[in-house]
């Protein structure tokens, strides 16, 4: 693979994990959306759906911590999620530098340590990327992802 082929598939590989992480945040938005407004409403609250993440997830959590089992996967998936938003913020909001030949990016975040905010700087290669993407994927619908876990949340909800 000659270096433009290179450069073109690590690009690509940052749009997929952009773009699968914003299908799962949809997804968290949705169950949210569903939590606020009642099995009986169809459709998603714009409010909600506009909500940032954090909030969504804890509309999610401060109702599920009513169901120990369901707590307990929520719980191992938001940590999950935390670990490949972490990531993403990097690509989203932090790009430095990209470097070709060995493509891969400098991000740089801003980042609070003890109470000083200051930056974070990281690394990040195509290898970083692809399990990335095959992480989020899992949080997506894997066998512990959101695909099994909001059906078991919206059918305890509805009983």
């Amino acid at each position: 693979m000659d270096l433009f082929e290179i450069d073109k598939e690590f690009k690509e590989n940052i749009g997929e994990l952009i773009l699968t992480y914003s299908t799962v945040e949809f997804q968290i938005g949705t169950l949210a959306s569903f939590i606020k407004k009642g099995k009986d409403s169809g459709s998603i609250d714009p409010n909600v759906i506009g909500l940032d993440l954090n909030e969504k997830l804890k509309i999610v959590r401060t109702k599920v911590k009513k169901n120990q089992n369901l707590l307990k996967k929520w719980e191992k998936l938001e940590g999950n999620l935390s670990t490949c938003n972490d990531f993403r913020r990097f690509i989203s909001h932090g790009i430095v530098s990209n470097h070709i030949p060995n493509p891969h990016l400098t991000g740089l975040i801003r980042a609070k340590r003890n109470g000083i905010i200051g930056f974070r700087i990281k690394k990040i290669t195509s290898k970083d990327l692809a399990d990335h993407i095959k992480k989020i994927m899992d949080i997506n619908t894997g066998r512990n992802g959101l695909g099994v876990l909001i059906p078991e949340i919206k059918n305890w909800l509805s009983d």
